[in-house]
């Protein structure tokens, strides 16, 4: 998938792109803070591409804490993204929203 692509879409989830964050310059990242009326969600975002990865499926992880896992299969690479927000189901949405993106 084409680099500009990419980062239109993390830049549309309203999280700021943040460049040069990650020691791995193919790594995206992002961070944000989701104000709701009772309430103020950080959230943080990284993207990991893989390369070497030729996929066909769809795997899920999620795990508790308020960090969710997902690898997704964009051909001919697949992509590992990783969420943390204060909330769990902030993090799962915001999966869930991506996913549908790419």
């Amino acid at each position: 998938m084409d680099i500009a692509v990419i980062r239109t879409k993390l830049s549309g989830t309203g999280m700021k792109l943040l460049d040069g964050i990650d020691p791995n310059k193919d790594n995206y990242v992002c961070a944000g803070i989701i104000h709701t009326r009772t309430q103020q969600i950080g959230c943080l975002l990284r993207l990991e591409p893989n390369r070497q990865a030729q996929v066909r499926s769809f795997a899920l992880m999620t795990h508790s804490g308020g960090i969710t896992d997902v690898l997704i299969p964009l051909p001919p690479q697949m992509y590992r993204l990783t969420i943390r927000s204060s909330k769990d189901a902030v993090a799962r949405q915001i999966c869930d929203l991506l996913c549908e993106q790419f």
